[in-house]
């Protein structure tokens, strides 16, 4: 599991890169849906892997409710902590403001944005379990 989410953190990365420097965040509204979910799964894996491997505190296989659970609520806390990063972002360096969409710091994209990150995390719980 470790080594797909090395993978997924690459390509998140390279992606995210291409994104910023020629601006698709801004012309491809789905860019941001996509690399949310994307995002809420590597947070998950790692998180899965962190949980049930380094810890011990789970057996990924025996609860898929805690599995869930601990994998979806500590993805969604590191989504919060992203959109507060974003958000100070757009109001600390107005000179990066060209990489948010219009709209971008509203309300509802950030319940948007969360939403993506819960469903990448709740699929990253679900591929634990099975897979572990």
């Amino acid at each position: 599991m470790l080594k797909y989410a090395a993978y997924l953190g690459i390509l998140i990365l390279i992606v995210n890169f291409a994104g910023i420097y020629y601006g698709l965040y801004a012309t491809l509204g789905w860019l941001d849906i996509s690399m949310h979910m994307l995002g809420g799964l590597w947070v998950g894996l790692m998180l899965a892997h962190f949980f049930g491997k380094k810890l011990g505190l789970i057996d990924l296989r025996q609860n898929l409710w805690l599995t869930l659970f601990l994998v979806l609520g500590t993805t969604t806390v590191v989504g919060v902590f992203w959109e507060f990063y974003e958000f100070s972002i757009s109001q600390l360096a107005p000179t990066f403001t060209h990489l948010f969409t219009k709209g971008n710091m509203e309300l509802r994209d950030t319940l948007k944005d969360l939403l993506d990150d819960m469903v990448g995390g709740s699929i990253a719980g679900l591929i634990a379990y099975f897979r572990s």
